[in-house]
């Protein structure tokens, strides 16, 4: 029942099963902690995986599996020291054990440990596998390593993993696209036997990064055309190229469509995809009043966008110094976050370089008689 719970994704369960007073005279053996210890990876529950540790230690366990799952239990919960020590305690390393430090490195955010882990696991004779290269792959994506990359690409094909694991193809062309070679990352793509959702979001995110909008979306034509249904994280990349490559009409295409078409309520993601593309565009006040009117809360993320399009576009004001209306902007920005002195400070600005906004208007068609069926009544703000 633990081992089904924790590889079924079911952590807090296989916890439950193994703290039930009903078992107290039932001692665990090393299948028992190794998937509790991937409970605990799963659930980032530190306390309860040195507990355990600790029990394996007075059990007397030193199975390969243990020494294993206690790797990536301490690394998935952020502590990579500690897991790189009971790697190196290891005496005889399988290559699960190699995947299960250099996975821990990846996912702790370090990129060049990966790569020299995976030198010593080469001088150790140990054949590098799927998991292997699925992780190398992303860190030289990270670093910009191209020939390392490259390299391994050829292991791939003399392996023939290539051609017969989507995940390697998958990090392989996303390898090439974050590297700028667009072209070798289609190659990849064209020649793999199986594409999942993820695979078709790589190639399309990747033209994206290159500046190829029309070439996101005619990739992404083509995933319809082949029966391949997008998820919410297609439409993320699919906005995000749109956002890259300035298509402001066909992101709120894309978004609509989502939302019309697809029926999938969209995300902070896909919220923080518009506002970048429309901030990108200079369209603040388009912006900010898209913000407004979103039925979720803004985070982080999104206002990063924003205030990124904030700062492209206070560089107009050295650009064109005698436009008012980047000034009012400006101003309005200001307020918004109760910055009253800079607001003052535009003003002010403004006022010194003889700068006045426009007035606005408000028009409305009215039938007010048949020889005058559209009289146009306009208030000036």
């Amino acid at each position: 029942m633990i081992v089904g719970y924790a590889q079924r994704g079911y952590p807090d369960e296989a916890l439950k099963v193994f703290t039930d007073a009903k078992w107290v005279g039932v001692f665990p053996n090393c299948v028992t902690i190794t998937s509790l210890l991937s409970a605990c990876a799963q659930l980032g529950n530190l306390n309860l995986g040195k507990t355990l540790h600790g029990l394996g230690i007075k059990l007397g366990f030193e199975d390969p599996t243990v020494f294993n799952a206690l790797i990536d239990m301490y690394a998935k919960c952020h502590m990579i020291e500690d897991a790189r020590y009971i790697f190196e305690t290891v005496s005889d390393k399988n290559v699960i054990a190699w995947n299960s430090i250099i996975s821990g490195y990846s996912q702790n955010g370090y990129s060049y440990e990966p790569l020299e882990l995976l030198h010593r696991m080469r001088s150790d004779s140990i054949t590098p596998d799927a998991v292997t290269l699925v992780v190398i792959f992303s860190a030289c994506a990270s670093l910009g390593i191209f020939q390392v990359g490259s390299s391994l690409h050829a292991f791939t094909i003399k392996e023939g993993l290539l051609s017969s694991n989507v995940y390697v193809g998958t990090a392989l062309l996303n390898f090439y696209a974050k590297c700028g070679d667009a072209e070798s990352a289609r190659m990849v793509f064209d020649d793999m036997g199986e594409k999942n959702t993820v695979t078709w979001s790589a190639m399309i995110g990747g033209y994206g990064m290159q500046g190829d909008g029309s070439g996101s979306l005619a990739l992404f034509s083509d995933m319809l055309k082949d029966e391949v249904q997008p998820n919410e994280v297609i439409f993320t990349t699919i906005l995000s190229a749109c956002s890259h490559t300035g298509m402001v009409g066909e992101g709120w295409q894309y978004f609509y469509s989502m939302c019309q078409d697809f029926n999938f309520v969209p995300s902070i993601k896909h919220y923080t995809c518009m506002v970048d593309l429309l901030a990108r565009a200079g369209r603040l006040e388009e912006a900010l009043d898209f913000i407004e009117n979103m039925p979720v809360q803004p985070d982080v993320s999104l206002f990063g966008a924003f205030l990124h399009g904030c700062a492209m576009y206070s560089r107009m004001l050295q650009l064109h110094p005698d436009k008012a209306c980047y000034y009012v902007l400006m101003s309005n920005l200001y307020a918004s976050d109760g910055r009253w002195s800079q607001v003052n400070q535009v003003r002010e600005l403004m006022r010194l370089r003889g700068l006045s906004k426009s007035p606005g208007c408000s028009q409305v068609d009215l039938d007010v008689a048949d020889d005058l069926s559209c009289s146009r009544v306009a208030s000036v703000a």
